[in-house]
């Protein structure tokens, strides 16, 4: 692998650190050591990199834009960081994290609200609901610009690919869609029959960096893989399944709890996780170096994806653990459980860092903010949290929902 000399500058034109990097690596490396080396600036929604005028897109290598040697990238950074919430009282809310002001609420859905995700320049956000749509508004504006549906008898999640320009939507009718944005017509149906059908409902789908492929997971226990050319399956594995962040590598658990690492471009095994059993809430680390999963018995694992061995291990008896997050530098990570309580831990000492109380029930999901310095919580006590990764105080809640809160994300 050749090594590249990067010099990287602000968009102002402010200089912000100089770094040796390798051809193969993704933009996620290069926001990755530049989170460790502390340069980042504080309050931005997204990152993107440039050759010149040339993007550095998510999973691509750095020899893309690169031909090798020495280069100069520049980082452009997106601000007005915001928070979208979700509820079983049928909206979505936006909201100021810096502040704990409700922006705007998204009303229209019939009924719960189970899923939302901002499209990757921040301008939309698509929610999925129970009520058998999903729906894409305008973050600017409160707008609903399209319903999406009907698929299905309720919609288990919604997702934009990285372009922003297409919607995959899951279903309780086994299948999955893919939208465009544009439109709102259904571009591909995915599992109906001749082309892989799923036998139970789809949970979750993700599409890959450069969208030319989705996977699918379903309670059938399969994952599944799907071409967007021809929308037809190409392989399915046995077990749930997630993409890691780079879109390099599949993670499967099998019927028996075991973890499973595999090359998402040849779809070959590269290594299963030993001594992985009843395993649940997986997440990459950033750069895609490791992976962490919970299991049933309380206990936290982290694994090296490229040999399998086991990294770290937390034991928590009290607690489920019901969430988990890894920060954007990959040297801490934080858990939610099922008492009210989050953890944020240091990788890869696994020493007991901070203990963010604040909730009165289940904890739903748990996110590191993108510069690192807040974690945002969502509970069923009605509730959303936002605390500094540091200290692990509230800085404010988010408190106007009138049911549980099922996700909470920055965007």
């Amino acid at each position: 692998m050749a090594a590249i000399q990067l010099t990287i500058f602000h968009f102002s034109g402010r200089p912000l650190a100089s770094i040796e990097a390798v051809s193969t690596w993704t933009s996620a490396h290069i926001i990755t050591r530049l989170h460790r080396i502390g340069c980042l600036p504080a309050g931005f929604r997204e990152l993107r990199l440039f050759s010149d005028t040339v993007e550095l897109r998510a999973g691509l290598p750095l020899s893309a834009v690169v031909p090798g040697g020495a280069a100069t990238l520049t980082l452009a950074v997106s601000g007005g960081l915001k928070v979208v919430t979700v509820s079983s009282d049928r909206s979505a809310r936006i909201w100021d994290p810096a502040t704990g002001e409700r922006l705007m609420t998204l009303l229209g859905h019939e009924d719960e609200v189970t899923s939302a995700q901002f499209s990757s320049n921040g301008h939309l956000v698509v929610t999925a609901s129970d009520d058998a749509t999903a729906r894409v508004w305008s973050v600017d504006s409160g707008v609903c610009l399209h319903t999406l549906g009907p698929h299905g008898p309720a919609v288990t999640y919604a997702a934009f690919g990285p372009s922003g320009s297409l919607v995959l939507t899951t279903s309780r009718d086994n299948t999955a869609k893919v939208w465009r944005v544009s439109t709102g017509e259904c571009v591909h149906t995915l599992g109906q029959a001749q082309n892989g059908l799923h036998t139970n409902e789809v949970t979750y789908g993700r599409f890959s960096p450069t969208e030319t492929v989705v996977i699918t997971s379903s309670d059938d226990g399969t994952t599944k893989v799907w071409s967007m050319h021809s929308g037809s399956c190409v392989r399915s594995f046995d077990g749930s399944g997630v993409m890691s962040h780079t879109g390099a590598f599949l993670l499967t658990i099998d019927l028996f709890g075991c973890g499973h690492i595999w090359d998402s471009v040849s779809v070959d095994l590269k290594v299963s996780l030993e001594g992985y059993q009843n395993a649940v809430v997986p997440a990459f680390s950033p750069d895609d170096s490791y992976v962490l999963t919970a299991s049933t018995e309380h206990c936290i694992h982290i694994w090296d994806t490229q040999n399998g061995a086991g990294v770290l291990n937390i034991l928590q008896p009290a607690e489920e653990v019901t969430g988990a997050s890894w920060a954007p530098d990959g040297l801490s990570i934080v858990t939610a459980s099922d008492q009210g309580v989050a953890t944020i831990w240091s990788v890869p000492a696994g020493l007991w860092c901070i203990v963010i109380n604040g909730h009165d029930d289940f904890i739903n999901t748990v996110q590191f903010s993108p510069d690192g310095r807040m974690v945002l919580t969502s509970s069923a006590d009605c509730t959303a949290c936002v605390h500094s990764s540091h200290t692990g105080e509230c800085l404010c809640v988010l408190d106007l929902h009138e049911d549980s809160v099922w996700s909470a994300f920055f965007g």
